[in-house]
């Protein structure tokens, strides 16, 4: 997931996404009010190609497989 918090509680879901779950990358351009096309890609690349990318997707099954255990219980 890349965050681009734009208003209200999105600010605070970024921070948790980010650097509590780490289940997510910033796109740091936002603070600026500008986000580039290039920010995006090398983003999406970060995440679809990189090593840290199979870590944060690592993550993101982790916390589905404990969401789907909490379901079921």
């Amino acid at each position: 997931m890349l965050c681009w918090p734009l208003h209200s509680e999105q600010k605070m879901n970024k921070f948790l996404m980010v650097e509590e779950m780490r289940v997510a990358v910033e796109m740091v351009g936002w603070q600026q009010g500008l986000v580039t096309a290039e920010e995006v890609e090398a983003k999406v690349r970060l995440v679809m190609e990189s090593e840290a990318g199979v870590e944060l997707r690592a993550r993101v099954a982790a916390h589905k497989e404990a969401a789907a255990v909490g379901w079921t219980e």
